[in-house]
This record gives structure tokens, sequence and C-alpha cells, in this order.
């Protein structure tokens, strides 16, 4: 078998300090004020005081047990008040038989002292859900601000070190609330093919503050033909209506139906609960995440904007000394016979030679040999450092083994 290996380029880090280092004077500063202004957003958008002002979080459990409670008082309600009344009908065929069956469903509820405390609970309860939901939404969009913030950034900047928000993540703070309207589990009197019982939720419903007798539309085509009819007539009209099954039970789910609430109790239901049939409660998005990815935004950023005023200092450092003039020396030190020390110095040499020689480990002090004033000094120390590299002793140490007057003459030439 034979292997073969294939070389793929590294791709260069552009925020990397070699790569900046390239840019232009004028690319650098436009890269200089992009990480300032994005640090002063990141500042402003991750507030630790803006995050305060949003801290509600919702008593979702304690909402929770009141809406389980509150279910559980309507279903008495609904087992000791709530009345539905059922009628068949029917319209004949020529010899005689049923076609075309229709249900009428109307239901009602008494009206007493624990009905209209219930309904004052109620009213109690989802005043409070609704204030709640406010806050939710609220707080919906305060996490979708910080999601789409916190990604933007990443895609544009391609910071790897921050993992994207997904919308999945924010359901993390955000729990299910059902139940609102407690209607949907009045039940209808009828039962679907496989005997279960259907209920209120299962149908279009109409409320009407009496009952209503479609006989009475006597403009209708069908209900001026339609007889009242036995449930039992009813379950065994002709094979071609849809809600016709084999066996006993018939799936109702499919008659036509018209179901009505009646009276001033659902009437009330309906105005209080406004059809609300679930919320999407969220609480803020948890504080330790939020200041997670401010963070490590501000590190990333941080990082890139440090480098930029570090080149931007070196570039400035090496402007000023082309500019001026600095001393080019040559030390000798009576502990190294035949050795000298060649750098450069904005100081006076002779200051630059009292301070190497306070240095711990130094016997004796530093003499000025030679010193010359150059224009970018630290350009021609690297000349003649390259110049005697075979002379050098350490490329960590600036000593050379080499002849004074070679030293000094070749230093003097240029």
């Amino acid at each position: 078998m034979v292997w073969r290996n294939y070389y793929r380029p590294k791709q260069e880090d552009p925020y990397s300090l070699a790569a900046l280092e390239r840019l232009s004077k004028s690319a650098l500063e436009k890269k200089k004020k992009y990480y300032e202004k994005t640090i002063k957003e990141i500042e402003k958008k991750f507030s630790y005081e803006r995050y305060k002002k949003k801290i509600n979080n919702i008593p979702y459990k304690l909402l929770l047990d009141k809406n389980k409670e509150l279910n559980n008082k309507f279903l008495n309600i609904e087992k000791k008040y709530i009345r539905v009344k059922i009628k068949y009908y029917a319209t004949l065929t020529f010899f005689g038989s049923y076609k075309n069956g229709s249900i009428v469903t109307n239901i009602f509820c008494e009206q007493n002292k624990e009905v209209e405390d219930f309904l004052k609970e109620f009213k109690s309860y989802i005043e409070k859900v609704l204030k709640y939901d406010k806050i939710s939404n609220e707080n919906h969009i305060f996490n979708e601000s910080i999601m789409v913030y916190v990604n933007s950034l990443i895609d544009k900047d391609k910071i790897y070190s921050v993992s994207k928000i997904y919308s999945q993540d924010l359901n993390d703070y955000e729990s299910r609330l059902s139940g609102y309207d407690i209607m949907d589990i009045v039940q209808l009197g009828l039962v679907d093919s496989g005997g279960e019982k259907m209920f209120i939720s299962d149908s279009s419903v109409e409320h009407k503050n009496n009952e209503v007798y479609p006989k009475k539309r006597t403009s209708d085509d069908y209900w001026s033909k339609a007889v009242e009819c036995t449930k039992k007539d009813f379950q065994e009209i002709d094979h071609t209506s849809p809600y016709n099954q084999s066996g006993d039970n018939k799936d109702f789910r499919y008659a036509s139906k018209e179901i009505y609430t009646c009276g001033s109790f659902f009437e009330k239901v309906i105005k209080i609960s406004k059809n609300n049939k679930e919320f999407y409660l969220s609480n803020i998005i948890q504080k330790d995440k939020f200041l997670d990815y401010k963070d490590e935004l501000l590190k990333f950023y941080n990082s890139y904007l440090r480098k930029i005023i570090l080149i931007n200092r070196s570039k400035k450092r090496k402007e000023s000394l082309a500019e001026n003039f600095n001393n080019v020396y040559v030390f000798s030190n009576k502990s190294y016979e035949g050795i000298f020390k060649v750098g450069w110095t904005s100081n006076l040499p002779d200051e630059r030679a009292e301070q190497l020689s306070r240095e711990t480990g130094v016997l004796y002090p530093f003499k000025v040999v030679f010193s010359k004033e150059f224009q970018d000094a630290e350009k021609i120390e690297k000349k003649i450092h390259k110049k005697f590299k075979t002379n050098r002793l350490s490329n960590k140490k600036e000593f050379f083994k080499i002849d004074k007057d070679k030293l000094i003459n070749y230093i003097k030439s240029l």
C-alpha cells in the first residue's frame, strides 16, 4: 500500500499579531476604531444595571398549582351545576326512514354563590396570568435581542471561542402553562368511535344568551324539513352518514353538530379568559450565562485591541528612533579581556555604562571605549551585530570577541 501525504497550507489567523503588523496604518486605525466601538456596544448591551431591571422571575410553579386548583373546582361545578341538553334531528326519506342527521347541544350552568365565587377567583387568576404574560413577552424580546447580537458578532468576526445561541437554548428559560380555557373540560355527552367522551374542545362552539331551537328557522331549507328523533333512530341512519360505524358506538365527531353555551356563566368565563388557551411564559436569560457571554466577547475584542495598541506603540517607537539621533557604544570590562559589548542607547553612553555596572553579578564597572551618534541607532546596532556575527559569543548577548580597532574602524565608517 502506498501512502501519500498531502500538504495543506495552514490558514493564517487574520487576527494574529503578524497579520495585523502587515496592515497599513489606515487599515490598522480602522480596525482599532471598530474594536473600540464594539467593546463600548458590548459594555452597554450587557450592562448589569440594565439586566437587573429585567430580573422579574415568573412564579411558574405557583401559577401552575393555582391552575390545577381552579381546574378541580371547575370539574366540581361541572359535575354539580352544568347540564347538557342534546337533541337529535334528521329529515325523512320518501319511504319514511331518516337521513341527514344533525345534533343540537345546549349547555347550561346553574347560578349560585359557589359558581359566583369561582368566577371571582378565576378572574383574579387570569388577571395575574395576563400580567406575567406581558412580562414574559418583554423577557422573550430581551433574550432574542441577546441571541441575535451575539450570533451576529460570531458570524462577522469568526469568534470560535464563543458558542452560538440557538432558539432551543432559550427554551431553557421558557415554561409552558396551559388550560386557561377551562371550558375545554366540559363534556358534550357524546362519544367517538372508541367510546371516548367528547369535550367542547373537540367541536366548534357558539355562545348564546338562551337555549337555541333551530326548528324556528323556518326559512332554512334543512331545518324547515327536519324532525326530532331519538338517539337510537339517529344512530341507525343509513350508511351514507359519515358517523355510522359498525357496532353500537358511533363516532359523533363526524356528525353534523351545532353546540351552544347558554347563559351568563359561560358569557363571563369567555369574557374573563379572552379565549386564551395556553401561554408560554419566558424568564430572562440566567445571570451567569448573560455575564459569560459578556466576558467572552470582551476578552476576544480586548485581546486584539491590545495587539493593535502594541503594534502602534512599536511603530511610533521605530519612527521616533529613525528621526532622532542616539548613541551606538562600545564598552569594555576588566572581567572580559578582549571582549566588547556593542549596543545603542537613547541616554549618554556613560549613563548606560553606569547603569549596567550596577547590575548584580557585575564585578568590575563597564568603561566606554568608543561611541558615535546615529540617526536610527537601533538599525545601525543590528547592522554591526550582523557584520560580526561570527565573533558574537551568544545570540542572546551583545558581547563580541574581536580586535578593538577593527570594530571601532567599522563603526566609524558607517
